[in-house]
């Protein structure tokens, strides 16, 4: 599983964090999270601590909300549909030998 430090998405470098515990996710620490995307700092927040799979899916879902905002699509905002995307896409990613999914 390769998630990168950052990800250039049209011109803009939006940085991946990892962090291994889910309250720091959630930069109130409110919240259990395993992923959160802050579009005004452009950053992609990630739980490393658990099953690759999940961390993997959460990237995907993440990153979806990261290309929409960059792309101003107001679809982004709607959680079920953003992870019915990033769930497809990763099955489909997977499936089809595009990436796999290991422990890093």
């Amino acid at each position: 599983m390769n998630i990168p430090d950052s990800i250039n998405i049209m011109g803009t470098t939006w940085r991946v964090l990892r962090f291994g515990r889910m309250e720091d996710v959630d930069p109130d620490g409110c919240s259990l999270l395993w992923g959160r995307c802050n579009n005004p700092r452009r950053e992609i927040r990630l739980y490393s601590g658990g099953d690759p799979f999940d961390m993997m899916q959460s990237f995907l879902h993440e990153l979806t909300h990261a290309v929409t905002s960059e792309l101003g699509i107001r679809w982004g905002d709607d959680e079920p549909s953003v992870d019915t995307f990033s769930r497809t896409w990763l099955d489909t990613l997977v499936r089809n030998g595009i990436i796999s999914i290991e422990e890093e």
